[in-house]
């Protein structure tokens, strides 16, 4: 895939995250990416596997000063907006909060 400068190489991304980055980049970044059910369940471990750690670092952290009520509302935004997140990290090395 073509971005910015250079190539950006998806070859080691599953088939699902492929596509969503296409998605992604084909829409100028309009389109952030579909409900990612494996993001919903495994939340801040999903995002951590995935080279993610801004976004989990607050929801752990905003957790412990919440009784959980950060990390239970960051469940869904891994859920509706992880897969724009990582691709993100993956193709503009840029970490996002949400």
């Amino acid at each position: 895939m073509q971005c910015g400068t250079g190539l950006v190489d998806l070859s080691g991304l599953s088939d699902y995250y492929r596509r969503e980055f296409q998605r992604i980049y084909e829409s100028h970044e309009g389109y952030k990416g579909k409900w990612n059910w494996a993001a919903f369940l495994f939340g801040p471990i999903w995002a951590l596997t995935k080279g993610l750690w801004l976004a989990p670092a607050i929801a752990i952290l905003g957790g412990l000063l919440t009784y959980s009520l950060v990390t239970i509302v960051y469940w869904f935004v891994f859920a509706a907006r992880g897969n724009y997140m990582y691709y993100m990290v993956h193709v503009k090395r840029r970490q996002l909060p949400i």
